[in-house]
Formats: structure tokens, C-alpha cells, sequence
């Protein structure tokens, strides 16, 4: 079997790009760190002549995005421009006879504002931010590209991971104001809610997905909510943080729990501490 992996450099592409090379796995990596740009036109037609003269079943572990959902907001046509035109071309792919199965990681994003909690994988899609409805229209291509040309299609909609190394989100924004003992801002109460994954966990749930028999949408979560607030407690015992409450951002999501379809371990202090080791 040859695995093509996108955003293979990436926060959570990198660990599973470390597990099938530890598997002595055939890997091809893709990643806009090596210039490779799968928006564009020759990136893609070089990886489709690669795959087309592959001996091997070919199957692809698609992972590369734009991820910060409030540059999208900013941005909004970089993140259609770049990960819309990337999955197109990643979906043609899979019009080729040895293509097998597609691995796609989207995200809780698509939700936007929960209607309940847990959030369960038939929850209305109501994106709130340009990243999120990227990502659901990334779902929907691979969906209708699965249907012509009848790859396996798997879909996994992540909640919040985290990790050693993240450097956006809430624990990038820690890491930092660890770093450089500046002020860690909170936005609004700090009683946001989330539901954290590690990104190790996360990274052996999309090779277990890739190698066995799973198809379909599905949750990836702990089902475990917890607060910002409780998070920065966490952090506190261990490191010197200052700590500032500021004005919420507007239209941020209150609470974002998953019922997980792939359960994963809950966050706890120690997993915190882990990831924000200097």
C-alpha cells in the first residue's frame, strides 16, 4: 500500500507522517512547506503522475488546510482559494483506478453555533466562520467525487486538538505567554466550554481509519467539555502566568462538546502540562 499525505509538516500530519514511516510504510508527503502547493495546477499533475505509475492500491490521508478560523473571517478567499481548489485536486486523484480509500480530516466548525449538546455527527451544518464552511464544502465534493468514481470515503469531523508544538489556538497562545512572560488574554468570561483531543490520539485514530474497513462521517472527541478557565488553572500550577480577562470576541461559540462516533481520551492537567513542556 502507498500512503499520500498532505500537510505531512503539519501539527497533526507530521505525527502521522512519524507513525507510517515507523511502520515501514511507502509514504508520499505533500506539504506547502516544500513548496507544494496543492492549489495549484502542476503541484497537482505531478501527484497525479506519480499515483498513476504506482504498482501499489494508493490510499490518501488528506489533512493539509488552512486552520485559524478567525483569520478567516479576515481572510475569507484564502481559505476558499486555498482549501477548496486543494481538495478539487486531491478528489480528482481519486478518479484514478488505484486510489482506494480517502481519509479527510475536517472539523467541528461546520456545526457553528450547537443547537444541543453533545454535538452528534447528524447536528445541523451551520458554519459561523469562512473556515468551517470550507470545510464542509470540502465534505460535500469528496462525498460526490466518492459517488462517481467509488473510493471509500472516510470523514473525520475533529473537535479541539492539542498538542507539543501547536502553535495557534488557545495552547499556542499559552506557549507563548509562557515564553515571553507577556499577559495571557482571556476573551469574555473564560467559561467557553471545548471538547480537547490530543493530537497523538488523533494522529493513530487516522491511521487506524486508513488501514482498516471504516467509511463514513464521524465524530472524533472525547465527549468531555472543559473550560478555558479551567485549562489556564491547570497551567498555573506549574508555570508563572498572568492572567487578563478582555472584551469576548463577538459571535464566539459558548460550548462545543462532541457525542463522539471515535472516542478519544479526555484532556487532563498532566496531558496540559505535556504539551506545554519548554
Amino acid at each position: 500500500m502507498l500512503y499520500l499525505l498532505t500537510g505531512a509538516h503539519g501539527f497533526i500530519g507530521s505525527r502521522v507522517r512519524q507513525l507510517l514511516e515507523g511502520r515501514g510504510e511507502d509514504v508520499i508527503a505533500v506539504d506547502l512547506k516544500n513548496g507544494q502547493d496543492l492549489s495549484r495546477k502542476d503541484v497537482f499533475e505531478d501527484l497525479k503522475a506519480r499515483i498513476s505509475e504506482a504498482d501499489d492500491d494508493v490510499v490518501i490521508l488528506h489533512l493539509a488546510a488552512l486552520v485559524d478560523a478567525r483569520e478567516s473571517l479576515e481572510k475569507p478567499f484564502k481559505y476558499f482559494g486555498n482549501n477548496l481548489v486543494a481538495t478539487y485536486h486531491v478528489a480528482q486523484l481519486c478518479a484514478l483506478e488505484n486510489v482506494k480509500k480517502i481519509v479527510f480530516t475536517s472539523s467541528a466548525a461546520v456545526y457553528g453555533g450547537p443547537g444541543y449538546v453533545p454535538i452528534d455527527v447528524n447536528h445541523p451544518t451551520r458554519p459561523k466562520s469562512p473556515y468551517g464552511l470550507s470545510k464542509l464544502y470540502e465534505e460535500q465534493l469528496l462525498e460526490q467525487f466518492s459517488e462517481e468514481y467509488g473510493y471509500d470515503l472516510a470523514v473525520l469531523r475533529l473537535f479541539n486538538v492539542y498538542g507539543e508544538g501547536q502553535e495557534k489556538g488557545l495552547f499556542g497562545a499559552l506557549r507563548r505567554a509562557i515564553e515571553t512572560g507577556r499577559t495571557f488574554r482571556i476573551f469574555g468570561d473564560g467559561e467557553q466550554v471545548r471538547d480537547y483531543i490530543y493530537v497523538g490520539d488523533v494522529a493513530k485514530t487516522i491511521l487506524d481509519v486508513a488501514m482498516d474497513g471504516t467509511t463514513g462521517t464521524m465524530n472524533v472527541a472525547s465527549g468531555v467539555g472543559v473550560t478555558v478557565n479551567q485549562v489556564v488553572e491547570w497551567v498555573r500550577e506549574r508555570y508563572p502566568l498572568t492572567v487578563e480577562y478582555t472584551d469576548p470576541i463577538p459571535g464566539e461559540i459558548r460550548e462545543s462538546v462532541g457525542k463522539p462516533d471515535i472516542k478519544l481520551p479526555e484532556i487532563t492537567k498532566e496531558r496540559v502540562w505535556e504539551a506545554l513542556e519548554l
